[in-house]
């Protein structure tokens, strides 16, 4: 789908758990981001760089199947993320292996409380409007740093 699109980044729209969730990025539009703001401080952010500059990258938001559309949480950033984590792993035995999301939506239904360990934890990317701010104003590219070859 992300290649059909010819866009320079694909996400979930929406919906898809926080912290499992991914985005496909073409080279070009990596290498075209360098050469735009060669100053990305905020990497850890990269989607901002893209999504605030719609002008200058090809975006693909993709509607996600009902199936994938989870209220978790499963990032760590707090102790009670961690909380969260060492209860699946101990309860699914995990070890060193990986989880299939079977395994974790079977979990959940089965130990339903266990979604609410960590629901309280906000992401300081949607939910600090300083933080957003700023983030948003440092992702976004200059309009001298814009090329007129920008591809739309």
């Amino acid at each position: 789908m992300h290649v059909e699109s010819g866009a320079d980044i694909s996400y979930p729209a929406s919906g898809f758990p926080v912290g499992i969730n991914g985005e496909i990025y073409s080279v070009s539009a990596l290498r075209r981001l360098r050469d735009l703001m060669p100053q990305t401080l905020h990497s850890e952010y990269l989607i901002f760089y893209f999504t605030n500059n719609p002008g200058v990258f090809r975006l693909n938001p993709v509607d996600i199947p009902e199936y994938f559309r989870r209220d978790w949480r499963l990032t760590l950033d707090e102790v009670s993320d961690l909380e969260l984590f060492e209860r699946i792993f101990s309860t699914l035995d995990v070890g060193a292996r990986a989880i299939a999301f079977e395994e974790l939506v079977d979990f959940f239904a089965t130990h339903p409380a266990a979604a609410s360990i960590n629901r309280a934890n906000r992401l300081r990317y949607t939910h600090d409007a300083e933080f957003v701010a700023r983030l948003n104003q440092a992702t976004t590219i200059p309009a001298r740093n814009r090329r007129q070859d920008s591809p739309l």
